[in-house]
């Protein structure tokens, strides 16, 4: 593993036992959606360790073939955004990549368009590996998975009803020392993290929104700014992060806390490895997917970036090589703290640009935004790669910016 991030082709050739599958959502959207086989049909699947088992909307379920008399399972309800939910259960035939499932049971929710989500029923019955900074992800035997180097391994703290979770720790804002500890449901399903309510007393509060569960209460889950979480009994800092809050006794750790690393998961080890990124060198020099500038002599289209102590645009912002030209391209940038700790709440930016002219413009628009905010005085910008995107998510616009965290 190295620094500059990595590509599907290097992960594969690094781990050839694995089977690595494209991500297949939307570039701005960090869901860990692939590609499946549902009772023979081609559908995208929503992997997704925070649900017992999978589930579908009927109409996806009728399109695969899913709803037959002679599938039937049983009714029964749900629970979904706080809500209990009725609905048939079906067994099902299900393969991704090279793994095949067989009598998969699957809740069908009736009047729903939900695609196809694959739960723990399924995942657990794998290992699965998710590497910061690239679209695909590696699916193993149990228990087979790839420790990555440096790993800290966090232990399920409860394994029970089909879901696991880990144990974490909130800093008190303006203390040292932490909240008592939490359960977060290990869900990568959920886009951010969420933090039990009581454990976020005093943190800053950056939005007001409410929430109606099954009891028929509103519940406060507004955003939070919190400067330091710690996840697993071995006491992992994860540095800060922008959690929603959660309504119930437990949390969940999303992948705004995932893809910052190089990550395995396994139910049956009962643990999940996590791996950080090195510290980025103050110049960095990167061509399309991380290549060097210079391949058997030949030069290659590059970005150099030298990294200073305060965000200037003149320091930071660097031209991007003609070899570029009008093409769609993509940068994957990373801030740390002066302390190391990571900025935007942990999170990646990747900026889409329609050609390489447009960067300039971008770049110092992103350097002054956050040269704005005090907390900003010593941040460092690096550059983790760039690359062609597959897709180009803008619309119709010059440029875009996705983030797996919310710019503060």
């Amino acid at each position: 593993m190295t620094s500059e991030g990595l590509d599907g082709d290097a992960l594969a050739g690094h781990y050839p036992t694995g089977d690595w599958l494209p991500l297949t959502g939307p570039a701005l959207a960090p869901e860990l959606t692939v590609s499946a086989e549902l009772n023979g049909h081609q559908v995208d699947a929503l992997l997704d360790t925070g649900s017992t088992y999978g589930f579908i909307g009927e109409q996806a379920a009728r399109n695969a073939g899913v709803i037959r008399s002679d599938r039937w399972l049983a009714r029964s309800e749900i629970w979904m955004q706080g809500h209990a939910v009725a609905a048939d259960a079906y067994r099902a035939e299900l393969r991704l990549g090279k793994f095949a499932f067989h009598d998969v049971r699957l809740n069908v929710i009736p009047g729903s368009n939900f695609g196809l989500v694959v739960g723990l029923a399924v995942l657990g019955q794998l290992d699965v590996f998710a590497a910061a900074g690239d679209r695909t992800i590696g699916l193993f035997e149990a228990g087979r998975g790839p420790v990555p180097a440096g790993a800290r391994a966090l232990e399920f703290v409860e394994h029970a009803d089909g879901v696991a979770y880990v144990e974490a720790f909130v800093l008190a804002p303006g203390r040292d020392r932490y909240q008592p500890a939490v359960r977060l449901l290990i869900d990568t399903g959920a886009t951010t993290t969420g933090i039990p309510l009581p454990a976020l007393a005093g943190q800053r509060r950056m939005s007001d929104d409410e929430v109606e569960t099954g009891d028929g209460k509103r519940h406060a889950v507004g955003r939070y700014d919190v400067g330091e979480l710690i996840v697993g009994r071995r006491h992992l800092p994860v540095g800060s992060i922008l959690p929603h809050a959660s309504s119930v006794d437990y949390g969940s750790l999303g992948l705004d806390v995932w893809r910052r690393y190089h990550a395995l998961f396994s139910a049956r080890r009962a643990q999940i490895f996590l791996a950080p990124r090195p510290r980025r060198p103050e110049l960095r020099t990167l061509g399309p997917g991380g290549a060097p500038c210079l391949r058997n002599g030949a030069a290659t289209p590059c970005i150099a970036v030298r990294l200073g102590q305060q965000l200037r645009p003149a320091t930071v912002c660097a031209t991007v090589a003609p070899g570029y030209g009008g093409q769609p391209l993509a940068l994957e940038i990373d801030a740390e703290r002066a302390d190391g700790s990571q900025a935007w709440g942990g999170g990646r930016v990747t900026i889409y640009l329609r050609g390489a002219a447009h960067w300039q413009i971008v770049c110092e628009k992103l350097s002054m935004d956050l040269s704005r905010d005090r907390t900003w005085d010593f941040a460092r910008l690096a550059l983790n790669r760039v690359y062609r995107p597959r897709e180009f998510p803008c619309g119709n616009r010059s440029s875009c910016v996705a983030s797996c965290a919310p710019l503060p």
